[in-house]
């Protein structure tokens, strides 16, 4: 399905990059198996860039383009989700920085679905002749993209907002009472 459809596709990515990599993040940081740390100006550049490349019409048809292309994607998406999750869960990320990281990464997914969603016309050629299939038509499952990118695609950044104030703001304030 995540050749026939968009979301499809862009759902399998927000699997990737917001529930499998900070579980992998989580196991890691557990074990001390992770590498140096990068600044995290530098890890909300190289997300933004690489998601929106692959996101964005030119980057897509390459993907779709062959099999080494596809892969090199996955790879990118899935390694750059990594370095993310690695700064926002990391204790020695400070708690402002992990806040600017995670609203930062909503906003510039949620601009990359606004366009997705406005768009007034399908901007994936990939996927004229696969949609109807599926009852949809090619900006119908553009559109539910857009849609699943502001609401399944933001709810991880919030959740570790909400729980780094909590565990890293709040709890030692209440142990220290």
């Amino acid at each position: 399905m995540t050749s026939a459809l968009f979301s499809v596709r862009l759902a399998h990515h927000i699997l990737i990059g917001s529930v499998i990599a900070p579980l992998i993040v989580t196991i890691c940081l557990q074990t001390k198996l992770w590498p140096p740390k990068i600044p995290v100006e530098a890890i909300f550049v190289l997300h933004t860039a690489i998601y929106w490349v692959w996101h964005l019409p030119f980057g897509y048809a390459f993907t779709l383009s062959g099999t080494w292309q596809y892969w090199l994607m996955q790879i990118a998406l899935i390694v750059v989700s990594l370095l993310l999750w690695q700064a926002l869960l990391a204790r020695s990320t400070s708690v402002m920085a992990t806040a600017g990281l995670a609203l930062g990464t909503m906003v510039q997914m949620g601009f990359l679905g606004a366009i997705l969603t406005f768009a007034p016309t399908p901007l994936f050629d990939a996927h004229f002749a696969s949609t109807q299939a599926f009852g949809l038509s090619p900006l119908e499952d553009q559109q539910l993209a857009g849609v699943l990118m502001w609401t399944l695609g933001f709810a991880p950044y919030a959740i570790v907002v909400l729980w780094c104030a909590r565990t890293r703001l709040l709890l030692p304030r209440l142990a220290k009472q």
